[in-house]
Formats: C-alpha cells, structure tokens, sequence
C-alpha cells in the first residue's frame, strides 16, 4: 500500500505594525493565544526574514540543546 503524503498546513496571522510614539521604534505584539499555539516561549529570540510577496518569515532562533524549529509566516 502505498503511503498518501498530505500536504503541509501553514499558519498565518494579521497583525498590526505600532509605532512608540517616544522613540518612533516600529514594533508588533504577539498574541499570548498566538505565541502558544505555536510553541514560543516571551523569551525565545526570532529571526525576521523579508519574502518576496512583502510578508515576513518568522523563525525561532535554535539554541544549542534545542533540535525544534518552529516558522511561521505572518504577512
């Protein structure tokens, strides 16, 4: 019997960009119910990768005991 391969579920979210009025820093909050679903930690350190289609891929920074990757893709 051959094994059906399903295709792979990606999640994505709508989040608003912020800006401090005080320093003009841009910035986005997660979720608390986001940052669990998917994993994180308000600890855990995130690399922002720009796409071509003017999103950005969001990926948990491995430390050196952590063999998991967890991307998301929040445009």
């Amino acid at each position: 019997m051959k094994k059906k391969t399903l295709p792979k579920q990606t999640a994505s979210w709508l989040l608003m960009i912020q800006e401090n009025p005080n320093f003009k820093d841009l910035y986005i909050d997660l979720p608390n119910s986001l940052i669990k679903d998917i994993g994180w930690t308000k600890d855990d350190s995130l690399i922002w990768t720009p796409q071509s289609d003017g999103s950005f891929k969001v990926s948990k920074v491995k430390k050196r005991n952590d063999n998991s990757k967890t991307t998301q893709r929040i445009s």
